[in-house]
């Protein structure tokens, strides 16, 4: 009977929540060793031996998809993409409150921005060549402040991937993005040209 009243059950359930939580900070350090070795078997075997995955994932996925940018290598930044819904959807998001003295703020990057940023060339080349990517696509920031009761809000851009890219002295991606953005383009000009006479 005591073992089943609410009191140990509830006991129960905390201890269980500090053996994930340790059991997933073990697999979070040997995922980050498998990204530092470029091993993507062995991060595959990590993620498929960790308990609660989804998760586990969900928690981590930003780190470990800054950690394989890092190490630009498509093998196992390609381990990752796996568990995101929509890749080339994908963006990284970051919120900053710091209350109404500081004000709050907001950047969201896309995944071929954040590579490029970052120089994995490899990784932002694969991005680049994926249909459907986001060849053009700016980062986005804001910052929000209030002042004797008004809100004041400020919005800027980065600059488009080849722009980045040319930036960064990353000279092959950049030629690849404007070349994509110009047929882009020209798909875009064909498009209208066929509605306008059909």
């Amino acid at each position: 009977m005591w073992n089943d009243n609410w009191l140990t059950r509830k006991w129960n359930a905390i201890k269980e929540n500090r053996r994930i939580a340790a059991h997933h900070e073990e697999q979070r350090l040997c995922v980050y060793g498998a990204i530092a070795a470029k091993d993507s078997e062995l991060i595959s075997t990590t993620l498929k031996n960790t308990e609660r995955p989804e998760r586990f994932i969900n928690w981590n996925l930003s780190g470990f998809l800054s950690k394989s940018l890092e190490a630009d290598d498509v093998a196992v930044f390609r381990v990752f993409l796996d568990y995101v819904e929509k890749p080339l959807e994908y963006r990284f998001a970051y919120n900053g409150d710091g209350g109404p003295d500081s004000g709050y703020s907001y950047s969201c990057t896309p995944l071929l921005n954040k590579a490029i940023e970052m120089k994995a060339e490899n990784i932002a080349l694969y991005i680049a060549r994926q249909p459907g990517a986001h060849i053009a696509e700016k980062s986005y920031s804001s910052y929000t402040s209030y002042d004797d009761g008004k809100t004041n809000k400020s919005e800027s851009y980065g600059d488009k991937p080849s722009d980045l890219a040319e930036k960064q002295g990353m000279e092959k991606l950049s030629a690849e993005l404007l070349r994509a953005e110009a047929n882009a383009l020209k798909a875009k000009a064909f498009s209208m040209e066929h509605k306008l006479l059909s």
